[in-house]
């Protein structure tokens, strides 16, 4: 997922703490990016780089993986 409206990078602690909400778990974390995982039946892995965009493995479709990442970009600007 590329977002077009984002004019600066994201907070990548936001990123972690919506992700921990929902039940993902830091698997790496860097200055430019990081990535989480869930333990749930339905493994999802996200990587989010300070740009905004995001890789997300083990979506359903687009559809879902747009939801995923709205889920985590909310609260963040």
């Amino acid at each position: 997922v590329t977002p077009s409206e984002l004019s600066s990078p994201i907070d990548l602690m936001k990123i972690i703490e919506n992700a921990e909400l929902l039940g993902y778990q830091v698997k790496t974390r860097g200055s430019l990016g990081v990535t989480v995982e869930n333990n749930s039946s339905r493994k999802l892995s996200v990587s989010f780089l300070t740009s905004g965009a995001a890789t997300i493995v083990g979506a359903k479709d687009e559809e879902d993986a747009l939801y995923i990442y709205r889920n985590f970009m909310k609260n963040i600007s």
